[in-house]
C-alpha cells in the first residue's frame, strides 16, 4: 500500500502524542462503539503499543511530517498547503 500511495500522491503524516490522541477518542462518542479493545487493554495501553509499532513506518512512508497537538483543523491544513506550495 505504501508503494502505491507514494507513486500516486503525498503523504502527509499528522502526528500527536498518546495523552492528545486519548482525548480525541474522548471526545468522539462513536469511538467506543468502533474501536473496542482488541487485545484486552485498556486504551491507553493499547494505543501506545499501536503507537509504538506503527510510527516508524509512518515515519519512513511520509513525504511531510505534522505535530496536530494544540492546533485546529484549519490551522493544520494551512500550513499543509503553505508548506507543499514551497516545495
Amino acid at each position: 500500500n505504501t508503494e502505491a500511495l507514494r507513486a500516486n500522491g503525498y503523504m502527509v503524516w499528522l502526528t500527536a502524542d498518546l495523552e492528545t490522541i486519548l482525548a480525541r477518542m474522548a471526545q468522539d462518542h462513536a469511538t467506543a462503539a468502533q474501536r473496542p479493545p482488541l487485545q484486552g487493554k485498556s486504551p491507553a495501553e493499547e494505543t501506545a503499543i499501536l503507537l509504538e509499532e506503527r510510527n516508524p513506518v509512518y515515519e519512513a512512508a511520509a513525504d511531510m511530517t505534522v505535530d496536530t497537538r494544540g492546533r485546529d483543523v484549519d490551522t493544520i491544513v494551512e500550513g499543509i498547503v503553505m508548506a507543499t506550495r514551497e516545495e
